[in-house]
């Protein structure tokens, strides 16, 4: 193909993802802001949510100080809740597109214990 036709093609495609990358600078922050809300409401419905009070959260920063980092080893008996609480709604067959990793064990490097399995969902939060 000639230099020309393609160079005559590639410009209004390569302004077409220029325009589009400008728009998503442009709503970035509130495109965030909106998926922390909604994360936040799905979240607030969970031990986790209710033990950190995610539905008083309103900001980012309300998010860290209510949300500390923490290791596996913190996150362990969450996790376990999780594993027991799928197994049980698979079992009822409430779950269509969910993979549970079973007997999975990838040694910790902080004490050497054996992990859990961690079910996935494909659902995503909706954008508001």
């Amino acid at each position: 193909m000639n230099m020309k036709i393609k160079s005559f093609l590639a410009r209004p495609f390569a302004s077409y993802i220029y325009k589009s990358i400008q728009k998503g600078m442009t709503t970035a922050v509130a495109d965030q802001e909106a998926i922390l809300k909604e994360l936040l409401r799905i979240g607030s419905k969970t031990v986790f949510g209710a033990e950190h009070k995610l539905g008083e959260v309103k900001t980012y920063e309300e998010f860290r100080q209510a949300v500390p980092v923490r290791d596996y080893e913190q996150f362990a008996p969450y996790i376990h809740l999780i594993k027991e609480g799928f197994i049980e709604a698979a079992h009822q067959g409430q779950y269509k597109a969910t993979a549970l990793v079973y007997d999975v064990r990838v040694k910790l490097p902080s004490t050497g214990d054996k992990s859990d399995a961690i079910a996935v969902s494909r659902r995503r939060p909706s954008r508001r």
